[in-house]
């Protein structure tokens, strides 16, 4: 899946304490995905299409217990920096959303080895991504393929390379399934850094060839308790110098004074004077 340069700039929506950690590490952290709310609907949606356009292939093939053997990095950000679905997901006394350059995200992703991609929400998009860039084989070849003697297509079970492919597109899952949403969440308008997977001469090696290691190091932390690994991405890298936030917005809070005093203390330790500090537009909810 290519990278897909966004609008400058893009919003992340977390605690005052996420952006200090941000500001203080110069990074950002990629967290695993919910394996069981975030990927089942889109695989859903993506055995759907396979069923429609290469019948006779196992869906027993494509299953998250597969998938589920490697995990699914990712950074969320969004067009949107006053959304009110994403202030929901938030404790309204401490949420924010602030701004990243997308030449400084660009820069990151390239730097690193991860991917910028924007997410796809339409189902007529969706569609036609998996036959494209998931599966990556025509639905004319394969069917041309089962109805003759000799198959030529590789996704065709008789071929000696089937094994292979079913990889190979599990590995495309693997690596774009965070990026299809459902319809009824248009509005996020979400774009995500994620840490894609390789594979070592995925057509000319052994079938059982391991993935490649991800470009970054795994790391844990402890939060409110709770054990998670991540990936930590340098934004300082090329000719950025520092982390490029040019707007803060503090979002529906109680005390929208002491929110925003917070967040200029932060700011200031920082050394980030210039930085727009704007309300939510929407109303807080006691």
């Amino acid at each position: 899946m290519p990278d897909t340069l966004p609008p400058t700039p893009l919003f992340h929506y977390s605690s005052l304490a996420g952006l200090k950690e941000i500001l203080d590490n110069q990074s950002l952290w990629l967290t695993s995905l919910d394996q069981q709310t975030d990927l089942n609907t889109a695989l859903l949606f993506i055995k759907s299409v396979i069923t429609t356009n290469y019948p006779g292939v196992s869906l027993d093939l494509f299953t998250m217990d597969r998938i589920n053997q490697l995990p699914v990095y990712s950074f969320s950000l969004t067009t949107k920096k006053d959304l009110p679905s994403q202030w929901q997901k938030y404790n309204p006394q401490n949420a924010y959303s602030y701004s990243f350059d997308s030449g400084q995200l660009s820069a990151l992703a390239n730097n690193t080895g991860l991917a910028l991609l924007k997410c796809i929400y339409d189902d007529r998009e969706k569609a036609d991504f998996t036959t494209n860039s998931i599966v990556k084989i025509s639905p004319d070849d394969y069917a041309q393929s089962v109805q003759q003697d000799d198959p030529t297509c590789p996704l065709d079970p008789r071929h000696p390379m089937f094994i292979k492919q079913i990889k190979l597109i599990n590995r495309n899952i693997l690596n774009s399934i965070g990026t299809l949403k459902d319809a009824a969440l248009q509005q996020e308008q979400e774009y995500r850094i994620a840490a894609t997977y390789t594979w070592s001469e995925i057509l000319g090696g052994p079938g059982d060839t391991d993935p490649e290691p991800l470009p970054l190091e795994v790391k844990s932390a402890v939060s409110n308790g709770v054990s998670f690994n991540y990936l930590e991405a340098p934004l300082i890298t090329g000719v950025f110098t520092a982390v490029n936030i040019s707007e803060v917005v503090i979002g529906p809070s109680a005390d929208i004074n002491q929110s925003k005093l917070d967040c200029e203390n932060v700011l200031a330790e920082q050394c980030n004077p210039n930085v727009v500090i704007s309300e939510s537009s929407v109303p807080f909810a006691s």
